[in-house]
């Protein structure tokens, strides 16, 4: 019998990296999940599928093919750790804002049907060079009328890369359609990873070899196609959105191995969760381009809703109240150190207090760098862990620019905020196998005394919560692809409604994957009368999206392999 060919798929999650050993017919023969270390993403990668492979049983050799799914673009966008760019407007003199160091303008440019509007301004060109040299990281050049003709483009970029020997990317191999600003943001946010791309695919590769991995590897897209390691060095932006794509695969395959050609796929993540639906066996891919940070842009990706609801949201009491997101927080159970545990513990049972600001130990060192300029992180860095309470009074800010420098510093991880969370709440009930449930257990008590409930029922009230507005979101979808709208206020009202009783069911199966998907979303079946579809493997969806990409790519491989055996080397 012909041995099956053996893939691997690697998922980096907000706080879980998940790695699967898959054998091309479907069955998964290993999975493993650690902890995502965002400062050290390939790291992680190879760690996680370093216990995978162990768990298998079989060698890195074996493997044919790894896919790889990463949030590297989308976090490195929104932490603002891309490179620092430089770009090249050719043709429109259009100030448009940007994450760039500096524009330069240059004379030059194509007309719609790709005749040349002016002669390049080849001196302008060189003068920019200097300008921008040792201030840039990475070059942009974006010429009006490129995706009709990109011959200033390309000598553009050729011209730049004599000068200074620093990557560059044109707009024409990004982005196909016209429309100015978007083109712009996207070749400007693309060369800022260029840099990132390159250095996490080649520390990727080297831990992959020291596994005993030469396979290649195949980088997901958000729009559900891959990328070679090359390719995606080129194209680091195409991977935008690339773990909603892998989750969106793995739960359209595993509808269709149902005999459904349409479905709902929802993956409760850490952060937040996503929603993509499937008809008539496709994925679909937005048309026009995605959001990313604060940029409209080109890039391709699944067409999804987004809720900030997951595992790791922020659960408080408010005016008497549970409330449960949007804003994220690192889990008790997942603080670490015991000592640092005690300490935000300590601060956590504060009657002020809903969560603890601190820098853990991965931050140190980048936060010890943006301390000169941050009065807040010098103050944890000497003081330690506080409440917001506490750094509005030593800081002399109020409670809303503090939100909002948290907010900023947090989303560049130089610091995390702490506090009782869903993935708290699963640990409480004894739903989950992971971390410290005796943090999870005294969170519950402070906040539970809060309302005069037990740890118990306060854990039980936060799932249910949690549910509710994972249910409303669904809702809200259906409502917004059926009718063009959600009436997202009539939805969340219907519930108190007394004259009239407003029941949706959805019509398709809805495909649950992430860790904390089954415990929120067991019962929705009866309070929807939605057909839910829990695989075997929700829990690692996006990795075995991941491994399906890598062995599509394998199974391709082979027949240009066996094209090629059959037709002899010579034959065209």
């Amino acid at each position: 019998m012909q041995q099956q060919t053996i893939v691997a798929g690697v998922d980096t999650g907000g706080t879980f990296t998940d790695a699967v050993i898959l054998e091309a017919g479907g069955r998964v023969l290993a999975r493993a999940k650690r902890p995502t270390r965002h400062h050290d993403l390939e790291a992680g990668t190879v760690e996680a599928l370093g216990a995978a492979l162990e768990q298998a049983g079989v060698p890195g050799s074996s493997i044919a093919m790894v896919g790889v799914s990463t949030t590297l673009a989308t976090n490195s966008v929104v932490e603002g750790r891309g490179a620092r760019v430089g770009l090249f407007q050719i043709g429109v003199r259009k100030p448009v804002p940007l994450p760039v160091v500096g524009v330069e303008f240059v004379q030059g440019g194509h007309l719609v049907g790709g005749a040349e509007e002016a002669p390049l301004d080849v001196q302008a060109l060189v003068g920019g060079v200097r300008r921008f040299q040792g201030h840039v990281d990475a070059y942009a050049v974006a010429a009006s009328g490129s995706c009709f003709n990109p011959a200033h483009e390309l000598v553009a970029a050729k011209a730049v890369s004599m000068l200074d020997p620093l990557p560059v990317s044109c707009a024409h191999e990004v982005s196909e359609l016209p429309s100015h600003e978007e083109r712009l943001a996207t070749v400007a946010l693309n060369a800022g990873l260029l840099p990132v791309m390159k250095h996490f695919l080649e520390r990727l590769q080297a831990g992959l070899a020291g596994l005993g991995v030469a396979a290649p590897v195949r980088v997901v897209c958000g729009d559900c196609e891959s990328l070679t390691p090359d390719q995606a060095v080129h194209r680091p932006l195409s991977t935008f959105a690339a773990g909603p794509a892998a989750s969106a695969l793995y739960g359209a395959r595993e509808a269709r191995r149902r005999g459904n050609a349409d479905a709902l796929v929802l993956d409760v993540g850490g952060t937040t969760t996503d929603l993509v639906t499937m008809r008539n066996s496709v994925v679909p891919v937005r048309s026009g381009g995605s959001v990313i940070g604060r940029w409209e842009t080109h890039v391709r990706a699944v067409e999804l809703r987004t809720v900030g609801i997951g595992g790791d949201s922020h659960v408080r009491v408010e005016r008497g109240a549970l409330r449960v997101g949007p804003r994220r927080v690192r889990p008790l159970a997942l603080l670490g150190e015991e000592a640092l545990t005690a300490c935000v513990l300590d601060l956590f049972g504060r009657q002020e207090a809903d969560r603890v600001v601190l820098v853990p130990p991965e931050c140190a060192q980048r936060a010890g760098e943006a301390a000169e300029r941050s009065p807040l992180l010098r103050h944890l860095l000497t003081h330690g862990p506080s409440t917001a309470g506490e750094l509005t009074r030593v800081l002399g800010r109020n409670l809303v620019e503090l939100e909002l420098r948290l907010e900023e510093l947090a989303r560049r991880r130089l610091l995390v905020e702490a506090g009782f969370t869903p993935s708290d709440a699963l640990h409480v009930l004894g739903r989950a196998g992971f971390g410290n449930a005796d943090a999870s257990r005294s969170g519950a008590e402070v906040l539970g005394g809060r309302l005069g409930t037990s740890a118990q029922n306060l854990a039980a009230g936060v799932m249910q919560s949690a549910s509710r507005d994972i249910e409303d979101a669904l809702v809200e979808h259906l409502l917004r692809c059926e009718l063009g709208h959600d009436m997202a206020g009539l939805v969340r009202r219907r519930r108190e409604l007394r004259l009239l009783r407003l029941d949706v069911r959805p019509m398709v199966p809805v495909v649950v994957l992430g860790a904390a998907g089954k415990a929120l979303l067991a019962d929705l079946d009866e309070r929807l009368g939605a057909e839910l579809i829990f695989p075997e493997e929700h829990e690692v969806g996006n990795a075995v999206g991941a491994a399906l990409v890598a062995a599509q790519a394998a199974a391709q491989a082979e027949e240009r392999t066996a094209t090629t055996s059959a037709h002899g080397p010579d034959d065209c």
